[in-house]
């Protein structure tokens, strides 16, 4: 199965082939992480791969599909599904420039 993941953030290539695993964009270095077949499960998924705690992911999904267009976190933070062949997954991107993951899924979260 080829699966090809992009990121939201900058809109470059993460994977092209094989199933992706949690790691970095090439483009603008964010983390990003998740796999789940669905966006709270991938929220969840991602805060523990993350290492970030005490956020509610169900309340986290929620804030990053509301988030508006125009809000400077979008440039920062931002949740995608990866294209393969059937059912795809949901893949959460965080650019840490100067704050942490924590801090700024925080921001999101509490909107």
């Amino acid at each position: 199965m080829t699966v090809r993941l992009e990121c939201p953030l900058c809109g470059a290539v993460v994977v092209d082939g094989p199933e992706p695993e949690p790691g970095s964009c090439p483009g603008c270095r964010a983390r990003y992480a998740g796999g789940a077949d669905d966006a709270p499960g991938t929220v969840a998924r991602a805060l523990d791969q993350l290492g970030v705690e005490d956020l509610p992911a169900d309340q986290l999904a929620r804030g990053l599909f509301s988030l508006d267009p125009d809000d400077p976190l979008t440039l920062q933070v931002a949740i995608t599904s990866d294209r393969r062949d059937g059912f795809y997954r949901w893949w959460l991107f965080v650019r840490e420039d100067g704050d942490s993951a924590a801090e700024l899924l925080a921001r999101v979260a509490h909107r």
